[in-house]
């Protein structure tokens, strides 16, 4: 597997080299590199013996009105945006790659595939929800639970095929994508994986958020923000109807989650921070999930996780199984490494969180003075006291504590190793005592 990989970033590299030479530099090249693998992959239409310029145009034409057909993915011009040299020598970088090397690609092609060209993506940066944020949310949700999955805005299904591969045993995985664009990334993703697969993408009305009259056990969404330039019609969800009225996006989209949800069911949604203290129609929802004692954790994210934004976010955790009147908040806003294009959290940041929020859950969470990060449990009558802020400097002084220090595994058992040795030597003392 891990040549696999290293193949991977190999031919990655090359074929973004190759792409911008001829001025490609955006999400085009991700859909042109999708194009050439779905036709090797799928199709067989790139054989070995494809030598020529005019076989490769060729074989690319039939492929995208193959794929316009089976799933109204319109992809018919870019055989056409590129002299037929530039398609041979991407062809050739691939011909090599075995079709059964390829069968099921890993979620670590598909990220790197666009990470590659993500600085310069033309889609909204919802659409690309970065890898160690659907990581953090697969590994901190419940997947003993979930068989059933639903995305309502899931861009190019990053996110969702993130949980899906982490669920393993889900039966169904739905996502609805709300551009031709993204959906036909998030389609590609779905056509290019093994036989049997759940996941499934639908493209959904851009301007519409009925009900589908079905209920899942888990939704996860990074769902765009902002204000709706018409009214539009909302399902007829009991939180949904509550909050029909406001224009703002990312209000509906939250309410739209949590009514999708079953009785038994959970979600993780992206939010921007404004929600966490916003006043008005925001502050109305923050009242409804803690009396609803449904918001189960907030995670408050570095500012410009995002491709190409600012914009800072929170992850909220919701749980309708949840009983406990309390809510875990870690807030690693100040945490996060910049790269050239955006903050970046690290992998060891991403699997201390979903230690904690799954601690939490089972309810074995210890809060230790380690760490530079901050975390807080709060009641639902400190909500209350602090008119239900999101924020964890109004609970800092009722339950302060950093984020507990995370432990490695190697780290355990290096300490369990150093007990066993002590207590062969207490063992060997008691006996030499006795001996004496």
């Amino acid at each position: 597997m891990m040549e696999l990989k290293r193949t991977y970033h190999r031919l990655i590299a090359k074929s973004r080299n190759t792409l911008q030479s001829a001025g490609i530099t955006d999400s085009t090249g991700v859909e042109l590199l999708l194009l050439i693998l779905y036709a090797k992959l799928k199709r067989n239409a790139i054989a070995h013996d494809v030598s020529n310029e005019k076989q490769i145009v060729e074989a690319l034409q039939q492929v995208t009105a193959h794929l316009k057909e089976i799933a109204n993915i319109d992809l018919t011009n870019l055989p056409d945006q590129l002299k037929p040299a530039i398609l041979l020598e991407l062809a050739a970088i691939w011909e090599p790659v075995e079709v059964s090397e390829l069968t099921g690609i890993s979620l670590d092609f598909w990220e790197e595939t666009t990470d590659t060209f993500a600085s310069n993506f033309k889609y909204g940066y919802n659409a690309f929800t970065p890898k160690e944020i659907c990581d953090l949310i697969a590994t901190s949700v419940d997947s003993s639970k979930a068989r059933t999955v639903y995305d309502p805005a899931c861009g190019s299904a990053g996110l969702l095929h993130t949980v899906a591969n982490q669920l393993k045993s889900a039966q169904k995985v739905v996502g609805e994508s709300r551009s031709k664009p993204e959906y036909q990334l998030a389609k590609m993703r779905e056509l290019m994986q093994n036989e049997g697969s759940p996941l499934h993408i639908e493209l959904a009305e851009s301007n519409n958020l009925t009900d589908r009259n079905e209920r899942f056990d888990l939704v996860v969404s990074n769902p765009p923000f902002g204000r709706w330039d018409n009214n539009f019609p909302v399902g007829n969800g009991r939180l949904t109807n509550l909050f029909r009225k406001t224009k703002r996006k990312e209000i509906l989209f939250l309410a739209h989650a949590i009514d999708s949800i079953n009785n038994r069911g959970q979600a993780a949604i992206i939010v921007p921070a404004g929600i966490l203290f916003g006043s008005g129609v925001m502050q109305e929802l923050r009242k409804e999930l803690i009396e609803q004692d449904l918001l189960e954790a907030i995670v408050q994210l570095p500012a410009g996780v995002f491709y190409n934004t600012g914009v800072s976010a929170a992850i909220l955790f919701f749980n309708k199984t949840k009983s406990s009147g309390e809510t875990l908040f870690i807030d690693v806003s100040s945490e996060g490494k910049r790269d050239k294009f955006r903050t970046i959290i690290p992998d060891e940041l991403g699997e201390k969180l979903a230690t904690i929020i799954n601690s939490f859950r089972t309810g074995e969470l210890q809060l230790e003075p380690e760490g530079q990060s901050r975390i807080a449990v709060i009641s639902q009558q400190q909500f209350v006291e602090n008119d239900f802020m999101f924020q964890i400097q109004f609970y800092q002084e009722s339950n302060p504590s950093p984020v507990p220090a995370f432990r490695d595994s190697q780290d355990i058992l290096s300490e369990c190793k150093s007990i066993e040795e002590r207590l062969v030597d207490i063992r060997n003392q008691f006996i030499s005592n006795n001996n004496d």
